[in-house]
Parts: C-alpha cells; sequence; structure tokens
C-alpha cells in the first residue's frame, strides 16, 4: 500500500485583530460626525435662524446730575435688563431660558439735537436655565 500523506490544512490568517478594530471605530465616528453636521446644515438651510433684535426705554429723574455730567462729556448709564427667551426649531418649543444683562455706557451727550457716541461699554451676561 502506498503512502498517505496527512491533510493540510490551511492556516486561518489574522483577520483583521486591533487594527480592524480600530478601523470600524474611525468609521463609525466619522458616520456620527457626518451625520451630525448634515443635521446642523439641514436646520440651518431649513430653519434660517435669525439674530434677535431688542428695543429699550430709558428713563432717569436725575435731571441736574445728568446736565453735569453732559457739560463734561461723560455721562454714565447703566441698563439692567432681564429678558425670558424661548427657544424655538420650527414650530417645536424646546425651552425657556432667562437672560440677565448688565450694560454699563460711557455717552458724550444724550441731547437730541447731537448725535449720540458711546465713548465706552462693558457688559455682563447671565443665562439661567
Amino acid at each position: 500500500m502506498g503512502k498517505r500523506s496527512a491533510p493540510r490544512y490551511l492556516e486561518d490568517e489574522d483577520k483583521g485583530g486591533c487594527c480592524g478594530c480600530l478601523c470600524w471605530c474611525c468609521c463609525f465616528l466619522f458616520l456620527i460626525v457626518a451625520v451630525l453636521a448634515g443635521m446642523a446644515a439641514y436646520f440651518f438651510f431649513v430653519y434660517k435662524p435669525k439674530a434677535p433684535s431688542y428695543s429699550c426705554l430709558l428713563y432717569t429723574s436725575r435731571c441736574q446730575a445728568l446736565e453735569e455730567s453732559e457739560k463734561l462729556g461723560d455721562i454714565p448709564l447703566d441698563v439692567f435688563v432681564s429678558v425670558p427667551v424661548e427657544l424655538r426649531l420650527g414650530s417645536i418649543d424646546l425651552r425657556e431660558v432667562k437672560v440677565n444683562m448688565h450694560c454699563a455706557l460711557i455717552l458724550d451727550s444724550i441731547s437730541p439735537k447731537k448725535k449720540l457716541t458711546i465713548k465706552s461699554v462693558t457688559y455682563q451676561a447671565n443665562v439661567e436655565f
């Protein structure tokens, strides 16, 4: 009888191991970033967000002090504003937050005949959830 040779089994090659896992993680992360960027672009182009506009009425009873400050050309003006802001995405109401703003202005004049010029301004904002 003839000699029989033992059957050969092909050795399984490494199917990726650590490099494959890292590649899949990077692809998954890229997919998440692409989906988030697509959603942001969709909301930006569909809902077209606009910056809010505000108007304030200012009143003070210290006319004499204002006249003296106007002669010097440095009129201090502090403005405190507290506004409830409702966040809305299209027709979906998300949440209402309260925005507190303090502006400290130095004006050169408050005369209706002269153009108002702001010499300096400092402001602080706070959002309450």
